[in-house]
Formats: C-alpha cells, structure tokens, sequence
C-alpha cells in the first residue's frame, strides 16, 4: 500500500512559540507550543526512539492553557500520528480523554527525514544562539546529530 507523502513544518513564531504544521494532502493540522515545556527537542526525542525501534511514543506540547498530545503508533515502517487536545496544561488525563484533533499515517523515514530538516533549517535560519533566545531552550544539536547518523546508517542498508 502506497502511503500518501507528509508535509512538515516546524517554526519558532516568537519569543517562546513555536508551532508544526503537518499534512498528509487530506488532513492538515497546525500544532502550537509554549516555552513552558521544550516540545521542540521533546519531539525530536521521540521520533529518533521510533527510528531505534520503538513501537509508540508520546510528545507532549505544552499550550496556555492546555496540551497538546501526540501519539506515535509504528507498523513495522510507516506510522500513524495521532494528536490530541486537552484543556489543562500538563495533563494527567488518560489518552481518551483527550480530543482527537488529527490522524494521519506516513513512512517514519519520510517523516523522521521532514523533521531532520527542518530541525536542519531552524539551525540554519535561527543559529543556536537565536534558537535559544527566541525558544528558551538550547538547540538539541546532539539529537540531531544522532537522527542524522541514524538515517544515514538505514539508508546504507
């Protein structure tokens, strides 16, 4: 089964903010933080867990007020990403509690390459001192590194 290509787009709109933006060509969904938790980094984190073999994760995006939930399923090379709403911020509400704002599935490689890149292009634009000041968190270089070596070596396969 031949899955539709995933659009992404991650920005720090301004002191603190930052937000993605993600699409599979039908669902569209644009997703924001607050500097109340390091959602940026907490998301790439998650992302390389799968790309090591996870089969699920989580990243929580901390709003004012609420949260953002996503959730990873892995089915053996693709996955489904599930984002949910809640209205507390830092919510201890189960899963099913929270509102389904969007599912899509993807390739985790196409995925796991988008988020690279645009990790990749935040550096780039931003640098790491500007990433700092204006997220409030340190670039997380070394993950992307890590992601970095880790696609190469699958692509080498």
């Amino acid at each position: 089964m031949s899955l539709p290509p995933v659009w992404l787009d991650c920005t720090v709109t301004g002191r603190g903010w930052a937000e993605a933006s993600l699409s599979d060509g039908t669902n569209e969904w644009t997703i924001t933080a607050s500097y109340l938790s390091d959602g940026l980094s907490d998301l790439l984190k998650t992302v390389i867990s799968l790309v090591e073999g996870a089969q699920e994760g989580i990243c929580r995006w901390q709003e004012e007020p609420g949260e953002y939930r996503w959730l990873f399923s892995r089915q053996e090379e693709q996955i489904e990403i599930r984002i949910l709403w809640f209205k507390e911020t830092f919510s201890h509400r189960l899963n099913d509690a929270g509102r389904c704002e969007l599912v899509l599935t993807c390739s985790l490689r196409e995925f796991a390459t988008k988020l690279r890149r645009e990790f990749s292009h935040l550096l780039n634009t931003l640098g790491e001192e500007g990433y700092a000041k204006e997220w409030g968190y340190g670039f997380p270089r070394t993950d992307l590194l890590k992601l970095q070596q880790l696609l190469s070596r699958k692509k080498a396969k």
